[in-house]
């Protein structure tokens, strides 16, 4: 019997993987200019994990400036791999373009407006990474604008109705980070139209045959939030399987 015989298709893939990743780290130790670890990062850029292994075996001397610059705008992770003495704020501007979350890889006296700005508008959820001072209106904005949960993230201050209003419509369920005050009648209904799931935020009170029906058109899972005495045969039909399924418990 060959015990080195690899069985599942999943072990022969992992393998490949594993010899592949292996010849990346080789050639990374023989790169001896720049321009070629430019050229190698390039055809790499569709793999994060190979990617990330050739350049963090390259020989220091290869790290430039150019090199690392490249990198951050051509792979999630770079970031990790650039020398502290390039971590400069064009060094930054241009990881936090490509991907948002990045800036925590860099000194925290880089983070200007502009460089936060950059970073939610890659990936609103990089708000969670700045401090209550950094984040002004506009930031905020643009990182709800982008990914509506940073909502549960942005100041009480700067929650306006027009802030939370953008995410609700984008996003039912992040009503739950609407100050009670702002959350009308008006607003849930909003809510569970552009996701239904959100009726598990809506006060029992609200919860009326039609907004439970209007939810569970709109995601059959609500049907696990509409109270049992608005379970009707109509409503769980209109949650196919899954409301055959709860309704009949």
């Amino acid at each position: 019997m060959n015990t080195g015989f690899l069985k599942t298709s999943g072990h022969v893939v992992l393998r490949r993987l594993n010899k592949e990743v292996i010849r990346r780290i080789k050639m990374a130790v023989k790169v001896s200019t720049p321009e070629e670890a430019i050229k190698q990062i390039e055809a790499l850029s569709y793999s994060q994990r190979q990617a990330f292994t050739f350049m963090e075996k390259l020989p220091k001397k290869i790290l430039t400036k150019e090199v690392c610059l490249f990198a951050v705008q051509h792979f999630q992770y770079a970031s990790q791999l650039v020398p502290e003495k390039l971590k400069t704020a064009e060094m930054c501007l241009a990881a936090v373009t490509y991907q948002g979350q990045s800036l925590r890889e860099y000194p925290k006296e880089l983070w200007t407006p502009e460089i936060c700005l950059a970073a939610v508008k890659q990936d609103g959820q990089a708000l969670h990474l700045l401090s209550e001072e950094l984040k002004t209106t506009e930031i905020c904005l643009t990182a709800v604008k982008q990914k509506p949960y940073a909502l549960e993230f942005v100041p009480e201050t700067i929650k306006t109705e027009e802030i939370c209003k953008i995410a609700v419509a984008e996003d039912g369920r992040t009503i739950q980070y609407v100050p009670d005050e702002m959350k009308t009648e008006e607003l849930y209904f909003l809510a569970i139209r552009s996701n239904g799931m959100a009726l598990q935020y809506m006060p029992d009170s609200m919860k009326t045959p039609e907004n439970c029906l209007n939810a569970v058109m709109q995601q059959h899972s609500a049907i696990m939030f509409v109270p049992e005495k608005l379970k009707t045969a109509k409503l769980c039909s209109f949650a196919g399987s899954q409301g055959h399924r709860i309704c009949s418990r």
